[in-house]
């Protein structure tokens, strides 16, 4: 991850992981998604649906609107 870019969604994912002392395989088990899903978040090249958003949010202790707004200014519609 150290070369790819991330999106906004990305830097609150991975700051919220580094506060937690946690890591991506940690994040996926939470939200029952494989690993790779959870990069393809944090580059922007995938958005999280709704629900998956929701389990984000439980996850990382970080409230959805935050989540959705980081998602929203890069224009990306939530579905």
């Amino acid at each position: 991850m150290k070369n790819s870019k991330k999106s906004k969604l990305g830097k609150i994912i991975s700051k919220s992981l580094i506060d937690l002392e946690k890591n991506q395989n940690w994040l996926s088990e939470q939200i029952g998604v494989n690993r790779e899903q959870i990069s393809l978040y944090v580059t922007g090249k995938s958005i999280p649906s709704a629900q998956r958003l929701y389990f984000l949010s439980r996850a990382l202790n970080v409230s959805i609107e935050i989540l959705a707004q980081a998602i929203i200014e890069e224009g990306h519609k939530i579905t």
